[in-house]
């Protein structure tokens, strides 16, 4: 198993230079009846990103480790900032094909918890964990707006007159 740090260095790289997917604007016929015409159809990104990785050698025989400290905590897509809340990681077995997946979830407090559904509870760890990361989960960022409890209050609570 080979273990490398810094690995995410080029991600958001790679992001800033995908193309524009053809599926996420296009036009069709409109398929209502009556309507002979075409529709345009526009995708907008949503509130969530997930990127599979593929994390293997070149020769593709053995699997890449890296740290949880080393993916990226934010990636910027369409001038939206995504943070990092999961992890899915995958355990390969010494015996046959088989292995084992496991989730590695940030809370909103900072700290890393590891979900198995092999172990009894959900257990802390450590950002120098090394994981072999399948799939990265992002969240879009909301704007950094502060409010006070008595706001809060108002917004989910105001009375119905």
């Amino acid at each position: 198993m080979w273990s490398i740090s810094g690995s995410f260095k080029y991600f958001q790289n790679s992001i800033d230079n995908m193309k524009p997917s053809q599926l996420s604007h296009y036009t069709r016929k409109c398929y209502r009846d009556g309507c002979k015409g075409t529709i345009t159809v526009t995708k907008h990104l949503g509130r969530h990103i997930f990127i599979e990785i593929n994390m293997k050698t070149s020769a593709k025989t053995e699997e890449i480790k890296c740290k949880i400290q080393d993916l990226p905590d934010t990636i910027l897509v369409e001038n939206h900032r995504f943070r990092l809340v999961a992890a899915i990681a995958f355990i390969s077995s010494d015996v046959g094909c088989m292995g084992h997946y496991k989730s590695y979830v940030r809370r909103a407090t900072g700290f890393w918890e590891v979900h198995d559904d092999l172990c009894r509870k959900i257990n802390r760890t450590s950002e120098k964990t090394e994981i072999t990361p399948h799939i990265l989960f992002f969240i879009k960022k909301k704007q950094n707006i502060k409010y006070t409890f008595m706001e809060i209050h108002i917004l989910f609570y105001k009375p119905i007159i």
